[in-house]
């Protein structure tokens, strides 16, 4: 058995379905390239993190507290961001998340109730 067989099998094994997240079947393939994205988002938000730092306290006037924020805000969101491409990498539906509607329940609970019946009108 020659190397180019070896790694024929090794791939073969890494694209065995261990099981499906909304339609979208999950191998160690998916799994390996999610962790690979989250990987890369920390690393990137780390950086940008600390470049901005960097840059706001060489060129403004900010005060640190205020860099501190900027950057962190910047940081979270960037892990934000790659956290939802790693979920829709693994098959959970991000449209689900953007056609929810978060306010429904206030909404309702805001509704005035009808006196007598008790039932919100």
């Amino acid at each position: 058995m020659n190397w180019q067989e070896r790694i024929r099998e090794g791939t073969a094994l890494l694209d065995i379905r261990l099981f499906e997240l909304g339609g979208t079947p999950v191998t160690a393939w998916t799994l390996a390239t999610v962790l690979m994205i989250l990987l890369a988002t920390i690393l990137i938000a780390r950086v940008v993190r600390k470049a901005m730092e960097r840059m706001l306290r060489g060129r403004t006037a900010l005060e640190q507290g205020n860099i501190a924020v900027t950057s962190r805000l910047a940081h979270y969101l960037l892990l934000i961001g790659g956290a939802l491409i790693a979920l829709d990498t693994l098959g959970v539906s991000l449209h689900r998340l953007r056609d929810a509607e978060p306010g429904r329940e206030l909404r309702f609970g805001l509704n005035p109730v009808d006196g007598a019946s008790g039932q919100a009108g």
